[in-house]
């Protein structure tokens, strides 16, 4: 299989990110094998793994049997280069999670949160940075940065901040104030986004090059994976899945309008209709048989559909997946009832893929796509100015 990798200068980050993820996966590996596999040209992959192994990423060690000759150097994720934290802040509370460079999660935490503040979560936030980088021996001062994931959407118009009590955050503020407080860069990503690259990492996601992700939440979010990569938007909040109007006039949303999906597909809209968003009595009903529970799965599954159908003539993805806080139970009944869904583009010749499918990376994934963003920072095209940069420094001194 070729990994379509470019070999035009403007890609170098690409270029990089398509070098290190094929190491990841497919290592140990040859230079050789690296150029066949990504399509890259031997010089442009020697290059690329030159700089990752001066900045520790790689390590290189020779091959122990060989069919002839001298047997080829392999290339290998180091994973002890250094170590990613991400936090994702939801519903429940707060996953944390620290992430090794070969992407092994070495340890999860997880803390039940209630209402909060910026001034009441930064300590929060903090602390469970400090929990994770010292409950395990070696990794303090090798956290190369932490990435944050929280529910958008980010920087729009008011009538947009009177939902949920996450909403009312001064987002960015409070990621440069954590910076400050951790003395470590941290980047911040909406929710269903950094799940979507949790997906591609950890999830059934891992054999997909173009999906979109449904994040069932307090809310509803979406996540769009194009290329192999994340599409963030013009102002970091494509996907705002749950804000697609499927009932014109219909019940008001925080964002301002009325009928948008979320208010009838969601753990909120669980809840107001239900009384109860916590998964283990859903599933309890569920497996009850309770007729109130399968009127709203129908009534919701309906009106998804619509919306799903959208995603798909617009977007073209191999699939649509279905994840999040929702127990894998209650997705699975909304993706029975999504099987007679209207037709669309999806009915491409030559299909191995179902059109909706369950995510598979967990609770977590959230998580683990923030804990994967320092990594996806230091690989943007200002790649070579980096390598002065302090975030650079803190790479050579987590290996040095």
């Amino acid at each position: 299989m070729v990994m379509n990798g470019t070999n035009l200068e403007h890609a170098s980050a690409y270029n990089r990110r398509l070098v290190l993820e094929a190491v990841r996966s497919q290592g140990p590996i040859s230079r050789a094998e690296l150029a066949r596999l990504t399509g890259l040209s031997a010089q442009t992959v020697s290059n690329i793994a030159e700089e990752f192994a001066a900045l520790g990423l790689l390590q290189a060690r020779r091959r122990r049997h060989a069919s002839r000759g001298q047997p080829p150097v392999d290339l290998a994720i180091n994973p002890r280069g250094g170590y990613t934290i991400g936090l994702h802040l939801n519903s429940g509370g707060l996953v944390a999670v620290l992430v090794d460079l070969a992407g092994a999660v070495v340890r999860r935490r997880r803390w039940k949160l209630s209402r909060f503040t910026a001034q009441t979560l930064l300590p929060r936030l903090a602390a469970a940075v400090a929990a994770l980088a010292d409950g395990e021996r070696g990794v303090r001062g090798r956290v190369l940065g932490v990435g944050l994931a929280m529910p958008g959407p980010f920087d729009v118009a008011p009538a947009r901040r009177d939902g949920p009590p996450a909403h009312a955050v001064a987002w960015d503020d409070l990621r440069a104030r954590l910076g400050e407080a951790i003395a470590l860069p941290v980047l911040m990503e909406n929710d269903a986004t950094a799940a979507a690259l949790g997906e591609r990492l950890y999830g059934v996601g891992r054999s997909l090059r173009q999906f979109f992700l449904v994040y069932v939440g307090a809310g509803l979010g979406g996540g769009l994976i194009i290329d192999g990569v994340p599409y963030k938007g013009a102002g970091g909040n494509a996907g705002e899945f749950g804000h697609i109007v499927v009932e014109p006039g219909g019940a008001a949303c925080s964002c301002g309008n009325r009928g948008c999906l979320e208010r009838y597909f969601s753990l909120d809209a669980a809840r107001a209709a239900l009384g109860t968003d916590d998964p283990a009595t859903l599933d309890a009903r569920l497996a009850a048989g309770d007729a109130a529970l399968a009127r709203w799965l129908d009534a919701a599954a309906a009106r998804l559909a619509t919306a799903l159908v959208t995603v798909e003539n617009l977007l073209d993805p191999e699939t649509i997946l279905i994840g999040g806080e929702a127990s894998p139970a209650l997705i699975d009944a909304i993706i029975v009832r999504l099987a007679a869904m209207p037709p669309s583009v999806s009915a491409r010749p030559g299909r191995s893929v179902k059109r909706v499918l369950r995510a598979t990376a967990g609770p977590a994934a959230g998580a683990l796509g923030a804990a994967a963003l320092p990594i996806f920072d230091m690989l943007r095209p200002s790649f070579r100015p980096m390598l002065a940069a302090p975030f650079a420094g803190r790479l050579r001194a987590a290996v040095g």
